[in-house]
């Protein structure tokens, strides 16, 4: 009996050695894969892209604006966006990735014009944020949590 309660004891250990290797390679690679989808659904105005990317309890914290939660509230947000302005992305780059099992992190940096569809001036921006991703249950990885502002002052500071 006592052979068996070791034996118990060790098999999540075993099981854990067994196990296959996270490849951590191309989770990052899928990961960097996702953000280039959104940005370029984005740049060419294709709502329905984008909505692809993100899970569907995402939450985005946009700058000087309130949080928006949920697929419904994200869609409605990007179509009044890309409604007022276009975009033109000259570079949106990943910083650093962190995988951990089935949450990862990336920080980026992005290089964008806006320009509003009435006629106003463009809006050139530099950008940085932070994306957290969840892996889905085919494998996939989506956008979960989306949080950016721009390097900026504040007029009058």
């Amino acid at each position: 009996m006592k052979h068996r309660l070791s034996a118990l004891a060790l098999f999540p250990l075993i099981a854990a050695a067994c196990a296959p290797a996270a490849d951590v390679e191309a989770d990052r690679a899928a990961i960097e894969a996702v953000r280039e989808a959104e940005g370029a659904a984005f740049a060419a105005e294709n709502i329905d892209a984008v909505m692809v990317v993100v899970t569907d309890d995402i939450v985005m914290m946009a700058p000087n604006e309130p949080l928006v939660s949920g697929r419904d509230a994200v869609r409605e947000w990007a179509n009044e966006f890309t409604a007022m302005f276009s975009i033109t992305f000259h570079s949106y780059e990943t910083a650093e990735i962190e995988v951990a099992g089935d949450l990862a992190y990336e920080r980026f940096t992005a290089h964008w014009t806006i320009t509003p569809k009435d006629g106003g001036d463009a809006v050139e921006e530099i950008l940085k944020g932070i994306h957290i991703f969840r892996r889905q249950a085919d494998g996939s990885w989506k956008i979960a949590r989306d949080v950016w502002n721009v390097d900026e002052p504040l007029p009058g500071t």
